[in-house]
């Protein structure tokens, strides 16, 4: 059996990355290389996509031009407009804990993005857990003062389990 290794740090979507292919996963955090998989634990992100406010503004718009017609889609309009201005405003992002072992054969590429902050970003295609699917893109930032190796290591040690660099 081989040494698990742990890093700690933070999960951290980029602004740009918030649509429907970043895995939602926030806030401090960490992730440990197993000999089954990639262990993450953090937390549910709760942010809407951009996809999804997309979604909910033309629902707001059809059912407040539909109500013209109907007063019952005008109050569904005004149902989902209450619903958005809610979800705009919620202070925390964070949802509840996720702890989830990703396999090895999930995680087939990992990139660097040494710009910002040195993030590192695990391409994990599709994968159910108990408590969700998994799919997209997991941005991960080591960071350094809480962990006896540093971001490089870390790449390191995914090639180790057979995580290749993107192309």
């Amino acid at each position: 059996m081989a040494e698990v290794l742990s890093f700690y740090g933070e999960f951290s979507p980029s602004t740009i990355a918030i649509k429907s292919n970043s895995v939602k996963v926030v806030g401090d955090g960490f992730c440990e290389l197993t000999d089954k998989g990639l262990r993450i634990q953090g937390f549910k992100d709760n942010r809407l996509s951009k996809i999804d406010w997309v979604n909910a503004i033309f629902w707001v718009l059809f059912s407040f031009v539909a109500g013209f017609f109907i007063f019952f889609f005008w109050l569904t309009g005004l149902g989902y407009a209450i619903g958005l201005i809610y979800l705009s405003k919620q202070k925390n992002k964070r949802g509840k804990r996720i702890d989830v072992l990703i396999p090895w054969r999930k995680i087939p590429f990992y990139s660097l993005d040494l710009a910002a902050d040195q993030i590192i970003i695990l391409h994990i295609n599709r994968f159910r857990s108990r408590q969700e699917t998994f799919d997209g893109k997991l941005f991960f930032y080591v960071d350094e003062s809480r962990n006896p190796l540093d971001f490089l290591d870390f790449a390191e040690e995914l090639m180790s389990y057979g995580v290749r660099p993107m192309p």
